[in-house]
């Protein structure tokens, strides 16, 4: 059943024993009004984590993607995006 918040209850039971273990975990929280840390959140941190696909070595430094892709040369600013 969802809290107040809407939020349905999850268990830290065996956690430790979880494929998502191996990497260690990802906690968020707050200090409550007595000061005892409260987890609000919890993730795998290989969930998280950013891997590359691909490594490249040797190669010389190209442009700013940005730039070329929109025309735009060093002296250019682009102009802030005006959304409705």
């Amino acid at each position: 059943m969802a809290n107040m918040n809407g939020c349905l209850p999850s268990t830290n039971r065996d956690i430790e024993k979880s494929s998502a273990n191996e990497a260690g975990w990802y906690i968020y929280g707050a200090k409550d009004a007595a000061g005892t840390f409260v987890v609000q959140s919890i993730a795998p941190r290989a969930l998280l984590r950013l891997q590359p696909d691909e490594y490249v070595v040797g190669k010389k430094k190209s442009g700013t993607p940005s730039r070329r892709k929109y025309g735009l040369s060093r002296d250019k600013k682009a102009e802030p995006n005006q959304s409705s």
